[in-house]
């Protein structure tokens, strides 16, 4: 399988997992996905930080080493009613755009103007999958951080407190 393809996750026992959480109060519903999914989040976030370019280019995208590292940010997301809700780890202060062209390569035109030059392809850079490489390589193990965190939310409660103690084992 080559990275431009994706990747697949397997998750069974939805059925049963749905059934048992439609017996739960909505609030501990919330705690335990924003728990779950925060936890989830985490091994991506590890994985993201060892792929990303940290690299400076002089005058140009990164005006310092690590600038994509330095504006990594996770976004966690639940459903008014407590039916789920998502996670998103990405980058932040207009590097999104730049963490874009790395990933997917993009090609150097020059700009308008009187010269010769005005409009040409300078250079074409070749895509460089590291977002898509840190998400099929921490797949299994945010599946795992979602499942065992949930489980442990529902076995032995929890309160909003203990999202934010789940932010804090990002290496």
């Amino acid at each position: 399988m080559s990275i431009e393809d994706g990747f697949d996750i397997e998750i069974s026992g939805i059925e049963e997992s749905c059934a048992m959480l439609d017996r739960v109060p909505v609030e501990t519903r919330k705690i335990g996905f924003a728990r779950a999914l925060a936890a989830a989040a985490v091994p991506v976030v590890n994985e993201l930080r060892a792929w990303t370019p940290v690299a400076a280019y002089p005058g140009g995208m990164f005006a310092k080493p690590g600038s994509l590292l330095d504006n990594m940010v996770t976004d966690v997301a639940i459903d008014e009613a407590g039916q789920g809700g998502f996670a998103s780890v990405g980058f932040s202060g207009g590097y999104g755009h730049i963490a874009n062209w790395l990933e997917y390569g993009h090609r150097i035109v020059s700009r308008g103007g009187a010269t010769r030059y005005a409009g040409k392809l300078l250079s074409e850079v070749p895509p460089n999958p590291f977002m898509r490489t840190a998400a099929a390589a921490s797949a299994e193990a945010s599946v795992d951080a979602f499942v065992a965190s949930l489980e442990e939310t529902l076995v032995t409660g929890t309160t909003w407190a203990s999202v934010a103690d789940e932010f804090n084992k990002v290496a």
